[in-house]
């Protein structure tokens, strides 16, 4: 991440919630088999109920991206505008690789949704807010990060990694854009 992305701690004992969205930032989905030969990558293949096979590969240098990630004051959770029944098994797999950092006997804080991964919390389609614009056909998914608030948290301290800031429209200052390096203004969003 560009060193202006990640906000500044108010608080040396608080953490910041550290939102990563899934696909196009943490793995890429692909719906027809890699080439054979690409040298480095690892794939999954899954087969989900009522989809077509899906081949999944993880994002270059993920495994040291986490691992730094760690090492900060912040809760790792992840934010997908896709359903639990689809990534929950896109997810399950790259962090079977991913191992949590020694902090040296500190602990990582206990959720009620840790499952003892790297990431503490996992939301999902159900937890975006739900918009379908008059005149339009499609359904819009919004990432309401008020929905990932921990009772008595303050919005100000949760920050979400999106590759589509337009997904997180309600609060874009609480957006870093994995493509654009920095929040958008507002006005980019309308």
């Amino acid at each position: 991440l560009p060193a202006g992305c990640l906000p500044r701690l108010q608080q040396p004992s608080g953490r910041h919630t550290l939102l990563l969205d899934l696909d196009h930032t943490l793995i890429n989905t692909h719906p027809s088999k890699p080439t054979t030969g690409v040298a480095g990558i690892d794939w999954l293949k899954l087969e989900l109920p009522r989809h077509a096979p899906t081949y999944v590969s993880v994002r270059p240098h993920l495994a040291e991206f986490v691992r730094e990630l760690q090492r900060l004051p912040y809760d790792l959770s992840v934010f997908t505008a896709s359903s639990e029944a689809v990534a929950g098994p896109k997810l399950d797999w790259p962090e079977t690789r991913l191992r949590p950092v020694d902090l040296g006997g500190c602990a990582a804080p206990a959720h009620s949704e840790h499952h003892g991964g790297v990431f503490s919390r996992r939301f999902f389609q159900e937890a975006c807010a739900r918009l379908q614009p008059s005149g339009c056909q499609r359904l819009l998914l919004v990432k309401d990060l008020r929905a990932v608030l921990q009772p008595g948290a303050d919005l100000a301290r949760v920050l979400l990694v999106e590759d589509l800031p337009v997904a997180c429209a309600w609060q874009p200052s609480n957006v870093c854009s994995s493509r654009h390096r920095r929040p958008l203004p507002p006005s980019t969003l309308v």
